[in-house]
């Protein structure tokens, strides 16, 4: 009888009392050790602390999120804002582990509160290569935890199973529980599967084709590139450089819609027709957010302008000169070969999720301004990262592995450009409770001069005379999200492209307003880097005898100012594009309401 009175209280007992031991620890010390004293009340019970199992931990839900009622901790309850189950939103509200969840809105995870809602989830144990999606098993490569039977994971795991208990008795956690995604239910939900208690497991087997993280050797130049120098270009940031124009994590979550805007681009036609055809697919697409006919015109029109250009047609013939590769850092001292290797630039060679903006960026240097050299756009970026925590020099979690796309490739030719694409995450969450908003000047700052150290050293002598001389793109974060500190962001990006010769700035705030960009939206972003990247090298900049050292992540803080400098596009004349959405705009559905 030794508990608070206040536990007593209607509203707070059903959190604080429960009918059984297990469920008492299951809920409050998930994933803990829990030690049961019994006092005479109950029967008692000898024996070590209960192991949570399928009958302690059942589950229906999205997913973990903060609990709605008190907000002071996370569930996976039911009870959750419409907006958190849509792609895009879930990433950021909702995930896979209390832990994560708690990492992500509590400053300590001992100031966050666990409840484990107990609502019952379909046991998706004998699900086999014969349910409706015909996936094999695997571990969920996301949540670094349970089984998962989705579409995301690299293709170099040799290890798939026929069932998710399957795959559970070798992957589930030193509590012996497991964690299981099953796309296949139309619920959508998160269950829990017994499988034996064991010691935390090793990563999943890896085929040689995945590079170690200290491995700075492995590259393999284009075979078309015949032993002349190749000219590298660096794209690096999270969601939005990766590119999730097809992905689970895309408008629509699989290719239908990108496969619709294709189509149209192949059949070409009248130019009315066709315009008429893309505009629908694209209102379709993004009829959710803001102003969507404003968006779907401004989308519209410049895809036709490239379309005239010859910019969008012949979309399955590869490059001749160009070509791309990506790595995606892992957070297990190794990166994913996601394009296996180099490989000539098309829609579909895997440089994304299935492209990202390096496709029209790479399509308009060699197509429309003359790229006379091979050239290879290297991607090393990963979704949902933030610039100091994960990128910065010294510091950041997949520096090394960053580092190492550029060290790798001396002696191969020389690098021209650093593009970066990054700063949703800084706009939405804290680390360590710091506002890396308030900060994100000084870090950017000081990633972009360590990045242009690594590239004239990994350069041929005399391609530039000083690392100033590298041209850098900063692409601005877009639309989402409309908060205060999106707006720092913004302008830090600015900021820095405003006091740098070599820099510009690229605009998307008039682009898709979905989390992740849409298919056009990629496109006509790769299109603009281009043009920024010829405007950046054109900047005049005096070389002096010593350069001056990067600044520190700890810049004194800024404020945003009312509006955000944006870009003016070229438009076509037949279309009436107003400006793109403005913070005052009309909230978008998806938009961030932090």
């Amino acid at each position: 009888d030794d508990y608070l009175e206040e536990w007593l209280e209607d509203g707070v007992k059903d959190f604080m009392f429960f009918p059984t031991s297990d469920e008492c620890c299951a809920t409050l010390f998930y994933g803990k050790d829990c030690h049961v004293y019994h006092h005479g009340c109950q029967e008692s019970s000898d024996g070590p602390p209960p192991s949570l199992n399928a009958e302690t931990l059942p589950c229906f839900s999205i997913g973990w999120h903060v609990e709605m009622k008190y907000k002071n901790g996370c569930t996976n309850d039911d009870n959750y804002e419409e907006d958190w189950a849509k792609p895009g939103i879930k990433d950021l509200m909702v995930f896979a582990t209390p832990e994560e969840c708690c990492d992500a809105f509590f400053d300590c995870q001992d100031d966050c509160q666990i409840y484990q809602s107990g609502c019952i989830f379909e046991d998706p144990g004998d699900t086999t290569l014969d349910s409706d999606c015909n996936s094999p098993w695997h571990p969920n490569f996301e949540a670094k935890t349970g089984c998962s039977n989705d579409d995301n994971f690299p293709q170099e795991w040799l290890e798939l199973f026929d069932s998710a208990k399957a795959c559970c008795e070798k992957y589930s956690d030193e509590n012996g529980v497991c964690p299981v995604s099953d796309k296949c239910s139309t619920k959508k939900g998160m269950a829990y599967l017994p499988g034996p208690t064991r010691p935390p497991t090793m990563p999943p087997t890896f085929s040689p084709s995945t590079v170690d993280e200290w491995q700075e050797t492995y590259y393999t130049p284009p075979i078309n590139s015949q032993g002349s120098d190749i000219d590298f270009f660096l794209l690096s940031g999270q969601s939005n450089m990766h590119g999730h124009s097809t992905s689970a994590y895309s408008i629509g979550e699989n290719d239908s819609y990108w496969m619709q805007v294709k189509s149209i681009l192949e059949t070409g036609g009248e130019p009315a027709v066709m315009e008429d055809a893309l505009y629908d697919a694209i209102y379709a697409a993004n009829s959710g957010g803001a102003e969507s006919e404003v968006v779907a015109s401004t989308l519209t029109n410049e895809m036709m302008t490239l379309y005239d250009a010859g910019l969008l047609r012949q979309l399955d013939t590869p490059l001749s000169l160009g070509s791309c590769s990506f790595l995606e850092p892992l957070d297990w001292h190794e990166v994913n070969d996601r394009s296996q290797g180099t490989t000539p630039t098309v829609w579909n060679a895997n440089c994304g999720g299935v492209f990202g903006p390096e496709l029209l960026f790479s399509r308009t240097l060699e197509l429309e301004m003359g790229q006379k050299n091979h050239f290879e756009a290297v991607k090393n970026a990963r979704g949902g990262t933030k610039i100091h925590e994960h990128w910065y020099p010294g510091h950041g979690k997949y520096w090394r592995k960053l580092r190492s796309s550029i060290r790798s490739r001396k002696g191969y030719g020389n690098w021209k450009a650093f593009i970066w694409h990054q700063g949703i995450q800084d706009a939405l969450k804290d680390h360590r409770y710091e506002d890396t908003s308030l900060t994100y000047l000084g870090n950017l700052t000081g990633l972009i001069h360590q990045v242009r150290v690594e590239m004239f050293d990994a350069s041929k002598a005399g391609t530039w005379q000083c690392k100033e001389e590298i041209p850098v793109v900063v692409v601005q974060i877009g639309y989402f999200p409309q908060t205060a500190r999106a707006q720092r962001v913004r302008e830090a990006q600015t900021l820095y492209c405003n006091g740098d010769p070599r820099a510009e700035l690229v605009t998307v705030e008039d682009l898709s307003q979905f989390y992740h960009m849409d298919p056009p939206s990629l496109l006509i972003e790769g299109h603009r880097i281009a043009q920024a990247y010829q405007a950046a090298i054109q900047g005049n900049v005096t070389c002096s005898s010593t350069s001056a050292p990067g600044p520190s992540p700890t810049e004194a803080p800024i404020t945003p100012s009312a509006t955000s400098p944006m870009t003016s596009r070229p438009s076509r004349e037949s279309s009436s594009v107003s400006s793109a959405p403005s913070a005052s705009s009309s909230t978008s559905k998806w938009e961030d309401q932090s």
